[in-house]
């Protein structure tokens, strides 16, 4: 519904940088993300998604772009 905000705290506990040795089931639920973020901005006026980290070089190069 619109007006909206979704506020994402620790987003570094979710969308970490990808690496060899996470799980596959962490590597969908980051690419699932990705997926639903792709249309956020563009299409949806009135819903805001923000997200937080304190240690954003942690993040997903495919995160800090969105």
């Amino acid at each position: 519904r619109q007006p909206c905000i979704v506020f994402i705290d620790e987003i570094d506990a979710l969308c970490g940088q990808r690496n060899d040795t996470e799980s596959e089931s962490s590597r969908r639920v980051k690419t699932e993300f990705l997926v639903q973020m792709q249309g956020v901005g563009t299409d949806n006026a009135g819903v805001l998604v923000l997200a937080a980290t304190n240690i954003p070089w942690a993040l997903d190069t495919a995160i800090r772009r969105r």
